[in-house]
């Protein structure tokens, strides 16, 4: 038992949403807003993003989420 709950995957904490995908909210240069997990989430991003474009966050400081955009051929 204790060594299969060593192999599942997280679901909780910060490191549950590091990886996630989701959606921008509107037009952001440098930090904005995006809805990932079911919730919105203040972003920040190294790239101008449009409203709608798929992210992946790569990051987390705080309650705000680091992230970038998601390549076109990722079906995650």
């Amino acid at each position: 038992m204790a060594i299969r709950a060593r192999i599942q995957p997280v679901v909780s904490g910060g490191e549950a949403i590091i990886g996630a995908s989701g959606k921008v909210l509107a037009n952001c240069v440098n930090n904005g807003w995006a809805h990932i997990h079911g919730k919105n989430w203040r972003i920040t991003c190294q790239q101008p993003l449009t409203q709608g474009q798929k992210i992946r966050v790569n990051a987390i400081h705080g309650l705000t989420l680091n992230v970038e955009p998601q390549c076109k051929d990722d079906k995650s």
